[in-house]
Formats: structure tokens, sequence, C-alpha cells
């Protein structure tokens, strides 16, 4: 049987979540947000972890620790996108960004561990552009 939990996000948008509570543990099987236009920095600020503490309170629902490991798999991944955005003419940087919705500056930062692993091509962008 599924159940729907009603939960404020922020002042003007809600989340909805629509559990399956017929085997345990339950598990979520929609969000759904509603409110003024969301944009991609309201989905990154939500904290799923305290909408489901708050929605289920019987359950433990534990918070991931630390950031994501930049493993060399990831790594390579991320410079098989830089590297394409260079073929293409495209801006590197953001193009990282787009493809993982992050800040440039956190895609700056991975493209660094790429570049100490020697996993991406040189770029050299026109004067007064930094691959942005």
């Amino acid at each position: 049987m599924n159940r729907q939990l009603f939960l404020a996000i922020n002042g003007d948008t809600t989340a909805t979540l629509t559990i399956d509570d017929t085997d345990k543990p339950n598990k979520v099987v929609d969000i759904h947000l509603q409110g003024r236009d969301i944009t991609g920095t309201d989905l990154r600020s939500i904290r799923i972890h305290e909408l489901l503490q708050q929605a289920m309170p019987e359950m433990k629902v534990t918070k991931p620790e630390g950031r994501a490991k930049l493993t060399e798999d990831f790594l390579r991944e991320v410079a098989d996108i830089y590297n394409t955005a260079i073929d293409n003419g495209l801006k590197p940087v953001v193009e990282v960004s787009k493809a993982y919705a992050i800040s440039t500056r956190t895609a700056s930062y991975w493209i660094k561990h790429c570049k100490k692993k020697n996993l991406v091509k040189k770029f050299y962008p026109h004067k007064g552009d930094r691959g942005r």
C-alpha cells in the first residue's frame, strides 16, 4: 500500500513523498515538488535525508558522510567530458559543470585532479577566456 506525506521545503515549495510500505524497509517511490518555478539551486538545497527522517521517523535514515571520493574511474569520466568539450570547441569547465550540475569552482577542482594525473588534453583558451 502506498501512502503520501506532504512536507514543506521552504515558504512556497512543498514536497510530496509517495512511500510504498508493503514491505520492510519502506521505499520512497516518488518525490513530487510543487511551488514556484523550481531551479537547480533549489533542488541541490533539498536535504533528502532530513525530509525522509521527518516523513518516516520510525525508520533510521542516515546521512552520507563526507565528500564523494575522486576515484580514478570518476576522474576519467570528468576527463572524457573535458576532452570532448575541447574537441568540439566548447568551454571545458562549463561543460563539466553542466554535466554534473555543479559549480564551475567544483568543476575546476575536479579538473585540477585530472590534470595531475595527465588525463586531460592541453587547453589554450583565447586571451581573457579561462575555459569558463
